[in-house]
């Protein structure tokens, strides 16, 4: 079964501007900035996120996140910790996927530019998605709500994060309705992501080709370290379902609880949050009894 101990986890696009860097400290700060700069520059992307566009806003965000995970990830590795096996969540599967050598990095980058196209066909034909964060509330309870308020065919659990923590993807009015019935129905919280696409969705497949066609035009190294898909719970190192991970990834239903558990049946006993703003270990559960969980300032 291998010899597990050690789990990366990578995050995906869910963190909020202003948290990803305000614990960074100077020296990881320095090399923050240049690889930012650098990746902001071969992309020809706005430094300045205030005189974005909306959009460009949602790539600055999505692409910012992802110099942090590199930031992280090297840090990691300059004190000697280096994983036995990783997990991604949601698009995290391309930091991971970059960070491990199965893609370069400048590719990683461009896979979020080509992601957000499917944010403008969704614009062109004028069909308003979004996604929301439920905590308080078991999965079950959540798909209750969806049933009785007659919002099937509208909004979908995208992932299980948790017992106490699902996440909603679909029609923006749908996922109003469901986040607003959950705090009715005693949920601690209810997130609206505003981001306007759902992901985990099998609603965004017709507006995604670009992305998906992008994805074909690199070529998917094989992994040295094993990669638990956070869709199906496979454990997967070749390049070619690495790149499968990443393309189908966007309109299938995570299961994070169960790739956490995974995880720990597999033995592992150390989680390291790549995140820079520490959200995997927020919306993860994990045996206790059996694994520790790190983030870069236990380190």
């Amino acid at each position: 079964m291998g010899n597990y101990k050690k789990a990366f986890l990578f995050n995906g696009i869910g963190s909020k501007m202003e948290k990803l860097t305000e614990d960074m400290p100077s020296f990881l700060m320095e090399k923050f900035n240049d690889y930012h700069t650098d990746t902001f520059r071969k992309l020809n992307l706005y430094m300045d996120f205030d005189s974005c566009t909306p959009l460009e806003q949602i790539i600055n965000r999505w692409i910012t996140s992802s110099v942090c995970d590199r930031v992280i990830f090297e840090y990691y590795a300059e004190k000697g910790i280096k994983p036995d096996i990783c997990a991604g969540y949601s698009s995290g599967i391309g930091n991971l996927c970059a960070c491990l050598g199965v893609i370069p990095f400048d590719f990683s980058y461009r896979i979020f530019l080509e992601n957000s196209k499917t944010i403008i066909e969704l614009q062109k034909v004028g069909v308003s998605l979004d996604m929301g964060t439920i905590i308080g509330l078991d999965a079950d309870t959540t798909q209750e709500i969806i049933d009785e308020l007659a919002l099937q065919d509208s909004v979908v659990i995208g992932s299980v994060n948790s017992l106490i923590c699902v996440m909603i993807s679909g029609y923006k009015t749908a996922v109003e309705q469901v986040l607003e019935k959950a705090l009715a129905e005693g949920a601690l919280k209810a997130i609206q992501m505003n981001l306007p696409v759902a992901f985990h969705n099998t609603i965004v497949a017709p507006y995604c080709k670009d992305f998906i066609d992008f994805c074909e035009t690199q070529e998917f190294a094989d992994s040295t370290i094993p990669v638990v898909s956070s869709v199906d719970q496979r454990i997967i190192t070749s390049g070619n379902d690495l790149r499968y991970e990443n393309q189908s990834n966007i309109i299938k239903q995570m299961r994070w609880d169960l790739t956490i558990k995974k995880l720990q049946d597999l033995g592992v006993t150390e989680f390291y949050d790549v995140s820079a703003s520490f959200d995997v270990k927020k919306f993860s559960r994990w045996n206790k009894k059996k694994s520790k969980f790190f983030t870069y300032l236990d380190i």
